[in-house]
């Protein structure tokens, strides 16, 4: 590792140590040692409950499509959806109902749309944003993620909206290895994300708030490997991405550590990648969604992942060759999609639901129709009990 970095590396972490100490919190510093030595993987029931379709169809002069990330509103009862339509980015307001006893979808209804804006109220230019991870904070603002338009020269972004009014508040810091560089002679890319293949999956802490004890916390990871971290000759083959950790309390947010996520390897995949993260717990647990298009159709797995003890490789210019040195994130299988009685689609979205009668929690996952008129977007609903 260069010497700038090793700097950056310790700066970051020093800051946040400071942070601590000046929180009083012990809780507040449990992410650098992680209390889940002594069990890596949490206990988690994960039962298939219902599915439900919605058209292709049109609401409010848009066309319900791409829709590539979900979250729920827990206080108001209702989803949000976001379109991954580049030419005006833009989310929905659902109403999913769920029954809490037998629970099942009853009619999914849209029920609002929201273009998303900038800071100065304008609409967000056409091919600049490719909105694709979605979370509400506990504030009540709007996280997304832009997996990067490079035609337009728009980099990777962590942004964070107004709920009500759909106009851009802030933005996160993006590591410079996410940026694109291309060779002055061959004009081929260098390093940074591949081409629609960024930062798609976004997800918080699920409990607390930059006035608590406990701040919240923000991941992303971008879908497949960046340029740089590709490297077919190592046996992980299916590729090496990037967990990224924000700590936001008050005052500006820092990127606490970067992780290794090893992607699982799909064979004859032509899109393999992560499609969404979402946080089990204030300890590190994860459930992490996995999508690959082979020539058979989708695949899709769902994973329990732990982020205990992986190595922090924050100012690692590039993931290539073996890497002994480096504790990557801990995966465990939870589902294969495929096993389920019907056709595995373009699963990109997941979030918690309402809590059922049993006391469990309800998961929702979302597909994208890529915007084909022939093709329903669809809801997988999950029971999930965690001990």
């Amino acid at each position: 590792m260069a010497m700038n970095g090793l700097i950056y590396r310790g700066q970051r972490l020093a800051a946040f140590v400071l942070l601590c100490i000046l929180l009083g919190s012990v809780a507040g510093c449990a992410w650098l040692s992680s209390g889940a030595t002594e069990r890596i993987f949490l206990n988690v029931g994960l039962t298939f409950l219902d599915r439900s379709e919605l058209a292709p169809q049109t609401f409010e002069e848009t066309t319900i499509g791409g829709l590539s990330a979900l979250t729920y509103d827990r206080q108001n009862n209702q989803f949000y959806a976001l379109s991954d339509d580049r030419s005006a980015p833009h989310l929905y307001t659902f109403q999913i109902p769920i029954t809490a006893e037998d629970p099942h979808f009853e009619a999914i209804e849209p029920v609002g749309v929201t273009l998303l804006k900038t800071e100065t109220g304008e609409p967000w230019p056409s091919n600049t944003l490719d909105p694709e991870g979605l979370a509400l904070s506990p504030q009540g603002t709007l996280w997304v993620s832009s997996e990067g338009v490079y035609a337009t020269d728009s980099p990777p972004q962590i942004l964070e909206f107004n709920r009500e009014t759909g106009e851009e508040i802030r933005s996160l810091p993006i590591p410079s290895v996410f940026a694109a560089t291309v060779d002055p002679q061959t004009r081929r890319q260098q390093t940074g994300v591949q081409s629609n293949l960024g930062l798609e999956s976004l997800t918080l802490t699920p409990l607390g708030s930059s006035a608590a004890q406990e701040p919240v916390r923000l991941f992303s990871l971008n879908e497949s490997p960046l340029v740089q971290d590709v490297d077919l000759s190592v046996a992980e083959a299916g590729g090496r991405l990037r967990f990224l950790h924000y700590y936001l309390a008050e005052g500006p947010p820092l990127l606490i550590a970067e992780h290794l996520y090893p992607l699982d390897t799909v064979s004859l995949a032509v899109l393999n990648g992560v499609s969404d993260l979402l946080s089990l717990d204030n300890s590190g647990h994860f459930l992490s969604l996995e999508r690959s298009l082979t020539p058979f159709g989708w695949q899709a797995k769902l994973f329990q992942i732990a982020i205990a003890g992986a190595s922090d490789i924050s100012g690692r210019p590039a993931l290539q060759g073996q890497l002994p040195t480096i504790n990557p994130i801990q995966k465990q299988l939870l589902l294969d999609l495929s096993t389920l009685d019907f056709p595995v689609r373009n699963w990109e979205g997941m979030t918690w639901g309402p809590q059922l009668a049993d006391g469990s929690r309800s998961l929702v996952l979302i597909s994208d129709n890529n915007f084909d008129p022939e093709e329903n977007n669809e809801f997988l609903l999950f029971r999930v009990n965690l001990s």
